[in-house]
């Protein structure tokens, strides 16, 4: 890379920096994606994003991609690097893999018969024209990049209410007449004016780290798509202040559905990657939810649950089942002893 290329971009950067996000940027949380057009193995492309305080982007969640995607589809139809590598060969246990940023890897959005061993380390690449993730060489692989660089936003707050002024009306009291000529002394009967009331500001709804807001149901969400049982699934959620999911709509499981999918079809009926543990159990003799909530929707697939005397909790099928593919988007009643990623809710944070 050669010395004018690298200023040019620092002065890009920079210029970003000082200016929040310029127009050839967008906004992402508190950063500013920017589009970097040369053809770099991932390594270097990373250096690149590195030496502007940032790294390349990481994606979190299913809007994440769509807008990293949007961006780059400015630039390119073709593939591009985000900031996912992983430890090791085995690169369908999603525990191998992580953002070069530090943060959680926590979703994935795989093309059909993705991801493939590339050998001793693996990098991700996003098909712009798809927006769907494939694995690639690390090193022997140039590709353009998009880098994450933290920008200075200008912190958004939410305007004192104005209050009405309330004023009350001069009384005007009657003249009495006595026929007795013994007149009590006049009054004006008291009048109450009522209280000027103000709306108290609050603030948007707004999710602990690493959590997804969805407007529907106002609730939080965090897909963990390291896969574990259901137990260690819900200690996990509990120790974040909140649950493994309860669902209670069509749109909140398609939201679910959409957000937990990693677009890994698998060959077996038990298999982790499909499967992701929710927050229905069978105790009691009765089907609930483990925050308390409600049931008041039920997405069963066909002929579940079954196998009652045994398989006591509920896995969401996110992804297709080339076994039983009728059971993607639905419900399905397991065993707890197999290990599947999970998904925990939250309450909104005021």
């Amino acid at each position: 890379m050669n010395f004018v290329f690298a200023f040019s971009l620092i002065f890009l950067v920079n210029s970003i920096v000082s200016q929040q996000c310029s127009t050839a940027q967008i906004a992402y949380y508190s950063s500013c994606l920017q589009f970097i057009k040369t053809p770099l193995d991932f390594n270097t492309a990373n250096s690149i994003c590195s030496g502007f305080s940032g790294s390349l982007v990481s994606i979190h969640n299913p809007l994440d991609n769509q807008n990293v995607v949007r961006h780059a589809l400015q630039y390119t139809n073709g593939p591009f690097w985000v900031g996912a590598k992983s430890v090791g060969p085995n690169v369908v246990n999603p525990s191998n893999w992580y953002w070069s940023d530090g943060s959680d890897f926590n979703y994935q959005n795989y093309q059909a018969s993705q991801p493939v061993s590339q050998g001793s380390t693996s990098c991700i690449q996003v098909l712009s024209s798809t927006s769907r993730w494939f694995t690639a060489n690390c090193t022997a692989s140039l590709l353009p990049f998009v880098c994450q660089i933290p920008a200075q936003i200008a912190p958004t707050t939410i305007p004192a209410p104005t209050c009405p002024t309330v004023t009350c009306p001069a009384q005007t009291c009657p003249t009495q007449t006595c026929p007795t000529k013994v007149c009590p002394t006049p009054t004006c009967p008291t009048v109450t004016c009522p209280a000027s009331t103000c709306p108290t500001p609050t603030a948007a709804s707004s999710c602990p780290s690493g959590y997804t807001w969805f407007e529907y149901t106002d609730f939080c969400y965090k897909n963990y798509v390291q896969t574990t049982t259901f137990d260690v699934a819900r200690n996990t959620c509990i120790a974040d202040g909140g649950e493994l999911a309860s669902i209670h709509s069509q749109a909140e499981n398609d939201f679910l559905v959409d957000f937990t999918k990693s677009g890994i079809a698998n060959t077996t009926s038990n298999g982790w990657n499909e499967q992701v543990w929710i927050g229905y159990i069978y105790k009691n003799q009765t089907w609930q939810w483990t925050d308390g909530t409600i049931s008041t929707f039920v997405n069963w697939a066909v002929g579940e649950p079954n196998k009652m005397n045994v398989e006591f909790w509920t896995s969401l099928i996110s992804d297709s089942q080339l076994v039983l593919d009728s059971y993607k988007d639905k419900w399905n009643n397991v065993g707890n002893i197999t290990e599947r990623a999970f998904v925990c809710k939250h309450a909104v944070l005021h």
